[in-house]
């Protein structure tokens, strides 16, 4: 696996995770309004009469895999159970 360092947690969940599991984060994140990728979560930013633009969101706020799934939970512990990459067969 090749990643940049910051991208490490992302790239982790894409490939440790189930295809479910991978599914269910990001219609959950596609229910939250953000763009859950393999390298990056996107934030929409809304321009004046213009459609939304989604921006990287900076990687000091998600420095590990919890920090991802804590995020794709909606800031809740919904996902807490699966941090643990054995655990990620949802």
């Amino acid at each position: 696996m090749c990643a940049f360092p910051e991208e490490l947690p992302f790239a982790r969940l894409a490939w440790t995770g189930s295809r479910i599991l991978n599914r269910i984060m990001r219609l959950q994140a596609i229910a939250l309004g953000i763009n859950l990728g393999a390298h990056a979560i996107r934030t929409p930013i809304v321009l004046a009469r213009l459609r939304p633009h989604f921006e990287v969101l900076p990687f000091k706020y998600v420095r590990s895999e919890e920090d991802v799934l804590r995020i794709s939970a909606g800031g809740t512990d919904a996902f807490a159970a699966l941090v643990g990459p054995v655990l990620r067969n949802a």
